[in-house]
């Protein structure tokens, strides 16, 4: 009797050890902010370097108590994009009437809105969000669901606002939208404001301003320019010039991001430039030829600023379009990319491989699933509020890859 009695109390000791663990006293804790709606579902948690240091614990604790709430589904693993909560608590429950919709519904009829250039291209995509709209579609049509795609730029529509395109939606039955609408804030303030936005479950997916709705899956501009600037610096270059022929929200975001790194790498504010144009971006995007007017304005800004020379060793344009003009007009002064200085793009559009132009790649495709999800997801549990921030990738070609700066390239 004795040796169970002590067999039995050395069990409950274990048990108690067990329980107080830091692997599972941190998996109680990160349990706990989930359920309190500390961190959201669908949103991101830090790394798990960041996690063991505020802990104080090792990273082998860390993802020990990680694997806990993955294996419950509490959270959800999405390879080198990291770990993201997926556990849903709705905050306004789903009334029985909606459910058994919901559930015996066979085909979900989901609308796609977005609005592209009105002028088309063989070398460059009508809309630059196609890979993501392409990716929604694919999504959609994985979970059984029906696409009823609406492009706002098309002729057949005749100047409909984004709010009009979603109330035309709304009058054909749909169950959800997906809107990849990424202009100024005030239109989307005006789709949002809207009693079919406010009725049917909406989800936003393109750029940082499409943090302003419940719901949105977007990538930070602010981070892009941040992530272009840091290469350009650290392959060596002493100055940094951002160029843009044209303004926008999401300009001066990347403007910003350049900033940061400089001051993130202690360059002095002399060594960083910026020349932005007054046109509206938006407004030369929807007039019929947009695209040779944009081409021409961002080579003819580009020769303006190269009138004294190159401005600076590392060139941060804000987008790709705007690369390809400073790319012309310092090859006709006898300046080589990669060579004489280094630039960066923004959208890895098809063009920039054939230039050997380095550029940051937009999570297009993964924002596509993740906005779907994201939709069935409100659409099961009305009232959630999900807010997805995704990571662009560098890719690195001639542009940058073969420049020596006169400085020695940094760790």
């Amino acid at each position: 009797m004795m040796y169970d009695s002590e067999s039995a109390s050395g069990i409950a000791e274990k048990q108690q050890i067990a329980l107080d663990s830091p692997s599972r006293r941190i998996e109680s804790d990160l349990r706990r902010r989930v359920e309190t709606a500390q961190w959201l579902p669908g949103q991101a948690l830090p790394s798990r370097r960041d996690l063991a240091r505020d802990y104080g614990v090792d990273l082998r604790t860390v993802q020990k108590a990680i694997s806990g709430l993955l294996s419950d589904g509490t959270l959800r693993a999405d390879g080198p994009r990291g770990t993201f909560v997926a556990m849903a608590s709705p905050v306004s429950p789903v009334s029985s009437a909606q459910s058994t919709v919901v559930a015996d519904r066979k085909v979900l009829k989901i609308g796609v809105i977005w609005k592209g250039a009105l002028e088309e291209s063989e070398t460059e995509d009508r809309n630059l969000f196609t890979p993501l709209i392409i990716s929604v579609e694919r999504a959609l049509s994985a979970r059984n669901a029906m696409s009823r795609p609406l492009d706002l730029s098309d002729p057949s529509m005749s100047g409909l606002s984004a709010a009009e395109g979603v109330a035309m939606l709304d009058k054909q039955g749909v169950d959800g939208i997906i809107s990849v609408i990424d202009r100024a804030p005030r239109e989307l303030a005006l789709l949002v404001d809207t009693a079919s936005a406010r009725r049917i479950p909406l989800v936003h997916a393109a750029g940082e301003i499409s943090r302003l709705p419940r719901l949105c899956v977007y990538y930070s501009n602010t981070e892009a320019g941040f992530q272009t600037a840091s290469n350009l610096i650290s392959r060596g270059c002493a100055s940094l010039f951002f160029f843009s022929a044209f303004r926008a929200r999401w300009v001066d975001d990347r403007l910003r991001g350049v900033f940061e790194a400089a001051q993130a790498y202690e360059l002095t504010s002399a060594a960083v430039g910026q020349s932005i144009g007054v046109a509206d971006i938006y407004s030369l995007l929807d007039s019929p030829t947009s695209r040779a007017t944009l081409q021409k304005l961002t080579y003819e800004a580009a020769k303006g600023v190269l009138k004294q020379g190159l401005p600076a060793e590392g060139i941060v344009a804000s987008n790709d379009l705007n690369a390809y003009g400073f790319m012309q007009a310092a090859s006709e002064m006898g300046f080589t990319a990669g060579k004489d200085y280094a630039i960066i793009g923004v959208d890895d559009s098809p063009k920039s491989a054939m230039l050997g132009l380095s550029t940051l790649r937009t999570p297009l495709e993964t924002m596509g699933r993740e906005a779907v999800g994201m939709l069935f997801r409100e659409i099961e549990q009305p009232g959630l509020a999900m807010r997805t921030c995704l990571p662009s990738d560098l890719i690195s070609r001639g542009s940058t890859m073969t420049f020596e700066g006169s400085l020695a390239p940094r760790s």
